[in-house]
């Protein structure tokens, strides 16, 4: 949970800061990490979807490029 006080400091800066903060926040995070139990249960489901997964299947790394580029897209 937030911090009120942090929140209420955040929520008094002008619009152009408080976009820079979530810039420098989202920065801060490390979004090639996939925590080790995601990352098995990701391969168990497509090892249970066998050789020919179907048309809308996307890869990890692809799903992560369209997240990454509406957040770039929403900051601009």
């Amino acid at each position: 949970m937030v911090d009120n006080a942090l929140l209420e400091q955040v929520l008094r800066l002008d619009a152009e800061s408080r976009r820079e903060l979530i810039r420098a926040v989202e920065e801060s995070i490390d979004h090639e990490e996939v925590p080790a139990g995601v990352r098995a249960e990701v391969e168990r489901r497509l090892a249970d979807m066998g050789p020919g997964p179907s048309a809308d299947y996307i890869t990890l790394d692809e799903f992560r490029g369209q997240v990454l580029e509406r957040r770039a897209r929403r900051t601009a």
